[in-house]
């Protein structure tokens, strides 16, 4: 039938909003994973497509986890809105599919526009704003009467009773010695108070606790804010408020950092910023990132405090954004140095990304920090595209020489220069958006008759790694999860995949289907996984399930329906791993069967707190894996934490964290997925007499 941009452009409005806004945005800019639909993301990733070949890709994989769903009629119209938004059919020459234009790609369609007066603008947004006075401004409801400065011994060795950092410590090893709540007793363990917050997307926060006071941040349409609560009943002492311009997409919500008297975020609007801890009101606030530019990316997590510099790596990086580190002068907000995971065009690297320019590799999660060494390390996300066939390879393909540096990495910086000292590929060259920015866990073991300083990573593609981290030398990998990429690490840690799941370009042009494991969402997810000394484990948050997939040359590089493993009627696993072997003490199963993406905590308690994607908290027994003590909250869980509040050991976990995995594994097993914005909820045993 007739595939005029103009005539189906208006059906495709109204449908767009029903099926596609919640993910890519009103305004086709995008949020989190989902890529804009709009400008250069959307001209890069489908320029090459045609009319029709953009319409059957959105009816076979779109809305994502739902594919075939849609109707031929809708699939054009959707189409045919999405090319009206970037001004297709607004000139006086309009695409009909008819005649000689059915082979037409999307850039040519976008180019027929005759009358540039006729054609569709987008107003130029205005510039960043840098003065406290326009965008920020802070409400107090009642003093925070005492305060002792959360200074850089108490950041490298936190009080029992601490959560200061956003893992707890700087090796972020997500565990606490407090062991009021034990398991003996974590069966009366009882709600104490909840804290509902504004934000519905992506409510991934952790907490930060000191003298009482917890401090997160939340995100609404058009606004961040940090909040100050006392963390004994969860009365708000202050809310400092930030109104964004338009065109800030991002809307992740991980947390802030606390530093002697003050707090210091690093908001979606690229500007960093501190507040005093006591009454909310701004120190100082550095413009750091300007929002407007792809390039630039965003913020999403908050900063480490180490030497008297607040670090913190950008987000957006599978929106074009560029990966970069930058540390600021906690005490000025000046910039000390600003280091790129992307070489420049030309430089040394440059040719390990084909014809595409360097973008992605966004160190998107905190790093951790060696004191003795002087070493940041970070984890670094996947290349934009993710695709190495989009970005130039051929059949040629080779994972080291189409790696796409520093994506996919492990990278120990200076902490006084931000240089590298070294890089570890972890995933180099990959299809399947498996990054790799998660916590960099420090810990010493033996190793052949040796005490080593190591650094233990899982990643996306269900993979643990373990490293020599003042060398970053190859000490062991081993799989985590359900995972079928990677055939073997050679003993110099040189990665091979599984040859049967590269594909050529002959295959990709014929449609080849693989069955992938893990799922796009990956082996494991956001949340950070606990390592208890007590015991010597690692208590690792596991997803275990597939995609049957396509690999293209346009777009993102794959399209993929999820499906669950093979021989599983479960999705989410807690295995309590020997960190250097990889050998399983214990494995949890929820009786759902469902999802746990927001990460595990350990105790000196013995206990090991975690939650799924369907609402249950849970507490189990570290040495066994025994199910102790559970609770339904409101949403799917986040990052559990632990702290001591008035004389009392508190457990607090966001319910209503709306993870991207979510959306995408319950309905795999038939559960529904929560309506809910995020809540803190804050755990206690019941006082006594």
């Amino acid at each position: 039938g007739d595939r005029g941009v103009g005539d189906a452009a208006e059906a495709g409005r109204g449908l767009y909003a029903q099926q596609c806004a919640a993910c890519h945005g009103e305004a086709l800019l995008g949020f989190g994973h989902a890529p804009a639909l709009k400008g250069d993301v959307f001209v890069d990733a489908h320029g090459g497509n045609t009319f029709a070949g953009l319409a059957s890709y959105i009816r076979e994989y779109m809305p994502l986890g739902a594919g075939n769903t849609l109707s031929e009629e809708e699939a054009i119209a959707l189409t045919s809105f999405i090319l009206s938004s970037n001004g297709a059919g607004a000139g006086s020459e309009d695409y009909t599919g008819e005649d000689g234009q059915a082979d037409l790609i999307v850039t040519d369609i976008l180019a027929m526009v005759g009358d540039a007066d006729a054609a569709a603008t987008v107003e130029e947004p205005a510039a960043p704003a840098v003065n406290n006075d326009e965008v920020g401004n802070t409400t107090s409801y009642k003093p925070i009467e005492e305060w002792t400065s959360v200074d850089a011994e108490r950041i490298r060795n936190p009080q029992d009773g601490d959560w200061v950092s956003h893992r707890r410590n700087l090796d972020v090893q997500n565990d606490s010695p407090l062991a009021e709540i034990n398991v003996d007793n974590v069966a009366n363990l009882r709600h104490e108070w909840a804290w509902s917050s504004n934000d519905d997307f992506n409510f991934e926060v952790v907490p930060v606790v000191a003298n009482g006071v917890m401090y997160i941040n939340e995100h609404a349409v058009g606004v961040g804010r940090v909040v100050a609560l006392d963390a004994t009943n969860g009365d708000e002492y202050w809310v400092y408020e930030r109104a964004y311009p338009e065109g800030v997409t991002n809307r992740y919500t991980r947390g802030v950092a606390l530093y002697e008297d003050m707090v210091i975020w690093a908001s979606a609007d690229g500007v960093v910023v501190a507040l005093d801890a006591v009454t909310g009101e701004e120190s100082w606030e550095t413009t750091a990132l300007d929002y407007r530019e792809r390039l630039d990316g965003s913020f999403g997590a908050p900063p480490v405090i180490v030497n008297d510099l607040a670090v913190v790596g950008n987000s957006m990086g599978d929106q074009g954004g560029r990966g970069r580190v930058m540390a600021f002068d906690v005490h000025t907000g000046d910039i000390v140095w600003n280091t790129f995971m992307t070489p420049e065009p030309g430089e040394p690297g440059s040719e390990t990304w084909g014809t595409a320019h360097p973008t992605g590799a966004a160190p998107w999660l905190p790093a951790s920090f060696d004191e003795v060494n002087g070493l940041l390390f970070y984890g670094v996300g996947q290349p934009s595209p993710w695709g190495p066939f989009v970005r130039g390879a051929g059949n040629d393909y080779d994972p080291y020489q189409d790696g796409a540096l520093y994506s996919n990495n492990i990278v120990a910086l200076d902490v006084e220069t931000g240089d590298i000292v070294w890089n570890f590929p972890v995933l180099p060259g990959e299809f399947w958006d498996f990054d790799t920015p998660f916590e960099t866990l420090l810990f010493n073991a033996e190793v052949d008759g040796v005490e080593r300083q190591l650094l233990y990573q899982t990643n996306k593609g269900g993979w643990a790694v373990v490293l020599d981290r003042v060398t970053g030398e190859f000490v062991n990998a081993y799989p985590i999860s359900e995972s079928n990429i990677v055939d073997h690490y050679e003993e110099d840690g040189t990665l091979v995949y599984n040859a049967d799941l590269i594909p050529t370009l002959e295959s990709v042009e014929a449609g080849q289907r693989y069955e992938i494991c893990p799922y796009l969402n990956g082996g494991r997810s956001t949340g950070a996984h606990a390592y208890s000394d007590r015991t010597g484990l690692v208590y690792v948050a596991a997803t275990d399930y597939c995609m049957d997939l396509t690999y293209t040359l346009t777009g993102v590089g794959i399209a993929y329906n999820g499906k669950l493993a093979p021989d599983h009627d479960y999705i989410g696993a807690i295995r309590a791993l020997d960190p250097l072997t990889g050998d399983v003490a214990w494995e949890f199963v929820p009786e759902s069967g469902a999802a746990i993406i927001g990460g595990t905590l350990s105790t000196g308690g013995g206990l090991v707190f975690a939650g799924t994607a369907d609402r249950w908290f849970f507490a189990l027994d570290e040495q066994t894996g025994e199910l102790l003590w559970q609770t339904r909250l409101n949403g799917d869980v986040g990052q559990p934490i632990t702290y001591t509040a008035g004389g009392r050991q508190y457990v607090a976990v966001v319910g209503g964290a709306n993870f991207w995995g979510t959306v995408f594994t319950n309905p795999m097993l038939g559960l529904a997925n929560p309506q809910a914005t995020g809540i803190v909820w804050s755990f206690a045993l019941p006082e006594q007499d």
